[in-house]
């Protein structure tokens, strides 16, 4: 999962207009963030019963306030006996004999409905083999204590994303064959510590992004077959010691992002079989010998990330997450009882040398990465005589020399330099190793001549992009490189390069591999000339780079060439004659006055970009039989206008890009009959309106922009409104009004910046909205009966006075920018309720105050740089950051 610090700014903070937002999802158990997360518990990665044979669904976009027994029938026919049942239709409530025909179900998903309690009369005598019940994303509140009775066989029971705050201690007390419950991502504040005695054979039990401040001691003492506790996102700063102690068949624990400082002695001593704990994002300082970690010795997967450790310990675990600490040294000794260590990350930290032979006892180490760190030198044996690493990366340190032999004997695939200040890679360092993967990009490497030939044996791809290297004859001897396929050479000072470089690439499976090279933003006047086959080729940036009609005889197979910033002034079908397999061309040049209507006749284009010239047209006819291709782009040019019939050939088009022209009209049948456009560039042009068109029916955009126009209002047959559109840019226009924009409900990510409004209503379609530089006084809620999804809400300057309390029921938000507004007071004490929230901008307003001492209950004491506002003290901290994390920025 990604880290979840939150960066709190109550100063100065330049305002970001692009965000790159992560689609949120709850899962069957846990919230993730990153999409790459996988569920390691065998057990939770089944929490939702898979739909199968006789499963009736009845989904509805529209509500049906009461779900009754016909409404059912008319889905699910009575001639075949049900067993799973899915509803989900807004309802509000459950008529009570809505389930009397459906005797043999064993699966009832009654999700995604606005029910405020569970259904108990629907229920009664009607579902007597009811094993699983899924109640989640509803409106209960609280959970009386009769709820299940009437269905004692339940064996599982997700009752998460609802507003729950109170559960009555007798509630599961029918349940005693439940093996897993989830009440996870709601707002319960205590348990009663014998609400889960009667669970004795409960499995799985989340509790997950809660209000927990405290857990009773008693609460798990029953659960001896519980094998899967998540406890993260609460408020827990402490536990009994004896929490655990019953939890015999527990393998996996997460208490990530709380607020322990230390761990109650012998907390984990009763957990031998414990597999994966979860600690990240804490505020603890050291893992003691007396915590039992040690002990624990079937644990494979121990995560202390982003907590405030300042020396590694000594868990014998097979994957290790320290990042994001305070770590300055790691001892001699540090992993050398870690014998089964498979996996390290040491990223961002404060580390300013490796010992020699750190790793010395670790013969199963694999991957290691210390990023981010203050390295200098990279001693010999650093990593050496590890017979199963195969990735390290340093990137980001302040490398200047890595000693001979620091990884001999490792057979190291992925090596990642990138970042740091080398002045040369000396091959001897690398001796022994088996890179198939060198970046050393943005160092100060001025020569390739110490790398040596042994180094590029398996090399695959070199990467050395951002360097002072002015040379290309090591890539031209007579040494071959067999598995070469990616050469990357941007941003060097090369000014030419020799013929018959890459000569005769040796075969694999009696076939030359080609190559794609790389060598933007050079000095290079001429083409180069491989002697080897080239996939693809990127000239871009050679300034004094013009084109020939031969120039490109020795590339006859190559499917990419990139041309950009170059200084060619004509195009014609004569350039493109040695190119028979050419698929993807970008063309860019100040002087290009003309491009012949045949130029691309020969070619068979999937991608074409023609850019960065003074033109201010181009012909129909260029795309004339481009029938394959899927992108173009003639952004930054200076075009007026385009026909209709500009892309009529090429029908299988995705994206289409002509931002940053002159364009006072878009004709919409330019659009007409691409089905398969998904992305349309309007940004940076002099348009004043966006017409529609029925022809257009049937198209659906992932991305519209129309920044930066001159857009003053929005029609009713405009395309904004007429087809629908998942991401939508109409910032730096003179809108005053969005109230027809509401029409289109597949909006999910706004963007209205820079505009004239003085209201906004937010969608529960809404990922992201931004709204920065407006008028806006107020934020109106569209509905009260449906969640809103929205993740990302950015308002700064604006006119907003006062804090709408709803905000804190955004519980998807991961960041809220509210700077430069008009707030005097902002509800700090509230924010424990947005468990996702990453950053919290509140920097250039007029609060005076933040929370009161005795307020320090729900918040954490942390460092802070506050600029720019005018705060008066309320307790003796220099300032209090929310209990939810925080790592301050100005």
């Amino acid at each position: 999962m990604a880290a979840a610090w939150i960066f709190l700014v109550l100063g100065t903070m330049t305002s970001v207009s692009a965000v790159s937002v992560l689609e949120a999802e709850i899962e069957s158990t846990t919230y993730t963030i990153s999409a790459g997360e996988e569920h390691l518990s065998s057990v939770s990665s089944q929490e939702q019963p898979s739909a199968s044979a006789r499963t009736c669904s009845l989904v509805s976009a529209s509500s049906q306030p009461v779900l009754s027994s016909e409404l059912l029938h008319d889905s699910c026919p009575l001639g075949e006996p049900v067993v799973k049942l899915h509803i989900s239709t807004q309802a509000h409530t459950v008529h009570q004999d809505a389930f009397r025909s459906f005797e043999r179900l064993t699966t009832l998903w009654l999700d995604n409905n606005l029910l405020t309690e569970v259904p108990v009369d629907a229920f009664a005598d009607h579902l007597p083999r009811l094993k699983s019940l899924s109640m989640r994303n509803n409106r209960l509140q609280t959970i009386r204590g009769d709820e299940f009775r009437r269905v004692v066989h339940l064996e599982w029971l997700s009752l998460s994303e609802n507003e729950i705050t109170f559960v009555h201690p007798a509630s599961f007390s029918s349940l005693e064959g439940l093996t897993f419950l989830n009440l996870s991502w709601n707002q319960i504040t205590a348990l009663d510590g014998k609400l889960l005695h009667p669970l004795r054979r409960l499995k799985v039990l989340d509790l997950s992004y809660n209000n927990l401040a405290t857990l009773n001691s008693g609460l798990l003492v029953t659960l001896g077959e519980l094998g899967e506790l998540r406890l993260r996102g609460n408020l827990l700063d402490t536990l009994h010691q004896n929490a655990f102690v019953a939890l015999k068949e527990l393998k996996y624990l997460d208490l990530a992002y709380n607020f322990f400082r230390v761990l109650p002695m012998r907390l984990m001593g009763s957990n031998r079989k414990l597999e994966e704990l979860h600690l990240e994002g804490n505020l603890l300082e050291r893992i003691e010998p007396s915590n039992g970690l040690t002990e624990l010795t079937y644990l494979k997967h121990l995560d202390l990330s982003n907590n405030r450790i300042e020396s590694a310990g000594r868990q014998a675990v097979q994957s290790l997450m320290l990042y994001g600490n305070a770590i300055e040294t790691v001892e001699q000794d540090a992993f050398q009882d870690l014998s089964l260590l498979e996996t390290l990350y040491l990223d961002n930290n404060r580390i300013t040398e490796l010992p020699p032979l750190l790793f010395k006892s670790n013969d199963h180490l694999q991957h290691v990465t210390c990023s981010y760190n203050r390295l200098t030198t990279l001693k010999t044996n650093t990593f050496a005589g590890l017979s199963r690493l195969h990735s390290v990366d340093l990137a980001h340190n302040a490398l200047t020399t890595i000693e001979l032999a620091a990884f001999h004997g490792s057979p190291i695939r992925y090596l990642n330099l990138n970042g740091n200040r080398l002045t040369r890679i000396d091959g001897r360092a690398l001796s022994g190793t088996k890179l198939h993967y060198l970046h050393a990009d943005s160092n100060a490497i001025v020569s390739l001549q110490d790398l040596g030939p042994s180094v590029l044996d398996e090399l695959q791809e070199l990467s050395l992009k951002d360097n002072r290297i002015d040379s290309f004859s090591e890539f031209c001897s007579e040494h071959r490189y067999p598995m070469l396929t990616v050469l990357e050479l941007s941003s060097n000072a090369l000014l030419s390069v020799d013929q018959n470089c890459l000569t005769s690439p040796l075969a694999r499976a009696n076939q030359a591999v080609p190559v794609s090279i790389g060598l933007t933003y050079n000095n290079l006047s001429e083409t180069p000339v491989f002697s080897g086959p080239v996939h693809a080729l990127d000239l871009t940036g050679n300034s004094r780079l013009e084109l020939q009609s031969n120039h490109f005889q020795a590339y006859q197979s190559t499917e990419k060439l990139l041309l950009r910033d170059t200084s060619i002034r004509i195009l014609s079908a004569n350039h493109f004659t040695f190119l028979p397999d050419l698929k993807h061309l970008e063309v860019g040049s100040q002087v290009l006055e003309r491009i012949e209507d045949d130029s691309f006749y020969l070619l068979r284009l999937q991608h074409l970009t023609i850019s960065g010239s003074l033109m201010v047209a181009i012909s129909s006819e260029l795309l004339k039989g481009q029938n394959q291709l899927q992108t173009v782009s003639y952004a930054h040019n200076r075009l007026t206008t385009l026909s209709a019939d500009t892309f009529c050939d090429s029908q299988q088009l995705v994206e289409i890009d002509l931002s940053f022209n002159q364009l006072t009209t878009i004709d919409p049948l330019l659009f007409k009959d691409l089905i398969n456009l998904r992305t349309i560039n309007l940004e940076s042009n002099r348009l004043t309106t966006i017409p529609g068109h029925p022809a257009l029916k049937g198209l659906f955009l992932e991305a519209l922009s129309v920044a930066n126009n001159s857009i003053t209002t929005i029609d009713h047959g405009s395309m904004l409104i007429q087809i629908p559109i998942q991401s939508l840019n109409i910032s730096q226009n003179n809108l005053t009004d969005l109230e027809l924009l509401d029409r289109n409900t597949h909006i999910n990510r706004l963007d209205v910046s820079w505009n004239q409004l003085s209201r906004l209503k937010l969608q529960p379609h809404y990922r992201t909205l931004i709204a920065y530089s407006n008028q806006i006084q107020s934020v109106r809620w569209a509905t009260t009966d449906l969640q809103f999804h929205l993740q990302y809400l950015a308002l700064a300057d604006n006119l907003l006075a006062e804090i709408d309390q709803r905000l804190f029921t955004l519980r998807f938000l991961q960041t809220l920018d509210l700077s430069e507004n008009r707030l005097s007071s902002f509800p700090f004490e509230q924010l424990h309720q947005l468990k996702l929230l990453q950053v919290l901008d509140v920097s250039r307003n007029n609060i005076r105050r933040l929370p009161a001492q005795d307020h320090q209950q729900a918040l954490a004491i942390d460092g802070a740089y506050v600029t720019r506002t005018r705060l008066k003290q309320s307790g003796p901290a220099a300032a209090v950051v929310p209990r939810w994390r925080a790592g301050w920025i100005g």
